[in-house]
């Protein structure tokens, strides 16, 4: 052995020595967590999407004497994310505002004033509320409590029927009278100005409570506040009108409804107007336009001799308007005015909109000839009950439509009397005068040659047919509906439809086609439908103005809905069936 050997002789042993002992080290380790745990995947099991439930709040719910300057605490049972302000309101609403954070588990509002004496607070958290997990409380919380010796009791309860995201959607309240006077009486507010008195929030299938409140006489509105801004914005928001002011305590077991639309804050334009005949002008707009609710459209001449025209509108284009004169008139030019003109959506025309200036005299005839322009159901299967709308392309002098439809003419030449009813100058309704016979092929024969419009032009001389055939008892079931209304009463004509259930997820929208639409004839309020088998779900309205679809209403001018509802099940429909015991509360 060298002496260099020697030297790295003992490392080399060294080393061994240390990598042998390595070695045991590791051999130990796992023979100790093979015995104590096994090496596998982390466990698994269901996502979990349990939204933020409310443990504890103070002040506790009901709580009166509660103290105006302390905080409004709310402990969950998991750690929120950040909180968006938006999600809470405190109504009365403080004119300072509200400071809103989290603290772990912890949600605390702190009004930046001090609370009103004697009064009854709602605070009121949407479902926008998320966990650290990303998941939405399931329910809105309502918090009434008092910083008086008691609580007011009135309720206001409600739903908005919406396909949308619910969790935008609030519903504001003012009080409009006693509180601030006569003054009010006819109080419109302004929901991008008017800080509410009252707020809510819908839970999971569109309800509301508004609790807490005092008696009185209130105006509410449902608003889809998309920006989140605690402001109505016409332009980006939705906006949902009822079909009455409710008074408390006497309103308190009725269920007001709301159906949400956007308005659209510019006014029809005139796009173009001139004399289609020696008598009559035709006047086109930019959007569809009708006549102010309770008044008649005016159309007159701009010069000092404010000559009038009759106003009639086109029912084949709602955008075109017809002024036709009792005279030709004898001048070489005419600008017309406008006044009681709005759209469907309640945007007025000003008095002071006039045409540009177009020739008046024209050669020809005044022919404002009427004719069939449609009629529901147009072909194929029919109930035994059905009944049919007609609709003309011009006005129809009274008795009219009486004399153009005498009777259905069966394939056998036997003749079923109707009923004909006039509902205004282009419209008429024809019913059987008993329930058809099954099994049969019938028509519809319409002689508009009975016909004359507003300027004595006769219809046309040909006669329209439309088939139709009678469903087999054999081959259809029957719903039979009852529909109660608690209201003041009712004021228009109750239309019950039948609406397939696949066409819609949470409710119909309101353009979808029903089968069928009838009218309630039945004092009690009941009403048989049948069908062909398959999933339906029920909507009932009170069609006050009779155009057949429920109206959600206007805030400029201001103008109630009609009232609506919507059966909260689907309904099976099935062959030789009848169901029965079916009550719809329309409000």
């Amino acid at each position: 052995m060298t002496e260099i050997d020697y030297i790295f002789q003992p490392f080399r042993l060294k080393r061994s020595r240390l990598v042998y002992c390595l070695w045991i080290s590791i051999a130990i380790a796992a023979w100790t967590m093979s015995g104590c745990a096994k090496i596998k995947s982390p466990p698994g099991g269901p996502i979990d999407l349990k939204g933020p439930i409310p443990v504890t709040t103070s002040p506790e719910q009901g709580a009166t004497k509660v103290n105006a300057s302390s905080p409004i605490e709310i402990q969950f049972d998991s750690r929120l994310q950040k909180i968006d302000p938006a999600v809470v309101s405190l109504s009365p609403f403080p004119h300072s505002g509200l400071r809103v954070y989290g603290k772990g588990k912890n949600l605390i509002v702190q009004p930046l004033e001090p609370l009103l004496p004697a009064t009854t607070y709602r605070l009121t958290i949407s479902t926008q509320l998320i966990n650290e997990r990303g998941n939405h409380m399931s329910q809105p919380l309502e918090l009434v409590f008092s910083t008086g010796d008691s609580i007011a009791t009135g309720v206001i309860r409600g739903c908005v029927f919406d396909n949308g995201n619910s969790r935008n959607i609030w519903i504001w309240g003012w009080r409009i009278d006693g509180k601030f006077g006569s003054r009010f009486s006819n109080f419109v507010p302004e929901p991008w100005l008017d800080v509410p008195d009252v707020v809510a929030a819908l839970d999971s299938i569109g309800h509301f409570e508004l609790a807490g409140l005092s008696s009185g006489k209130y105006r509410i509105y449902a608003i889809d506040d998309i920006d989140k801004d605690r402001r109505y914005n016409p332009s980006v928001d939705r906006l949902g009108i009822t079909f009455g002011d409710p008074i408390l305590p006497r309103d308190s077991a009725i269920v007001f409804s709301f159906l949400l639309f956007t308005r659209d804050t510019i006014a029809p334009q005139i796009l173009s107007a001139r004399m289609i005949a020696p008598r009559i002008a035709s006047i086109r707009f930019t959007r569809p336009v009708i006549a102010t609710p309770g008044k008649n459209a005016v159309i007159r001449t701009v010069d000092s001799t404010r000559l009038t025209g009759i106003s009639y509108q086109d029912p084949t284009d709602s955008t075109r308007w017809y002024a036709i004169f009792p005279v030709v008139p004898d001048r070489d030019s005419l600008q017309l005015q406008f006044s009681a003109l709005q759209d469907r959506l309640g945007n007025m025309i000003p008095d002071t909109v006039v045409t540009k200036r177009f020739p008046a005299r024209v050669t020809g005839e005044d022919t404002l000839v009427p004719r069939v322009h449609t009629i529901t159901p147009a072909m194929g299967w029919v109930n035994r009950n059905q009944e049919w709308i007609i609709t003309s392309t011009a006005t129809v002098e009274p008795g009219g439509f009486q004399k153009s439809i005498t009777g259905f003419n069966v394939i056998d030449s036997v003749k079923i009397p109707v009923s004909v009813q006039q509902i205004d100058a282009t419209t008429a309704r024809v019913k059987p005068v008993s329930d058809l016979p099954e099994r049969i092929w019938f028509e519809i024969a319409i002689t508009p040659k009975s016909w004359k419009s507003l300027t004595g032009i006769a219809g046309t001389d040909t006669t329209i047919k439309y088939r139709f055939q009678i469903l087999p008892t054999d081959t259809t079931g029957t719903v039979h509906v009852k529909v109660v209304d608690e209201f003041y009463g009712n004021k228009g004509s109750i239309v019950i439809e039948l609406i397939p259930f696949n066409r819609f997820s949470q409710i119909p929208g309101w353009s979808s086609e029903a089968v069928p639409a009838t009218q309630i004839v039945n004092t009690d309020g009941s009403i048989e439908l049948t069908t062909l088998p398959g999933s339906y779900r029920l909507r009932a309205f009170s069609d006050e103005n009779k155009n057949g679809i429920p109206d959600p209403g206007s805030l400029r001018p201001f103008q109630f809905a009609e009232p609506v509802t919507i059966g909260s099940d689907s309904i099976r429909v099935r062959t030789r069936w009848t169901n029965e015991g079916i009550r719809l509360k329309l409000r």
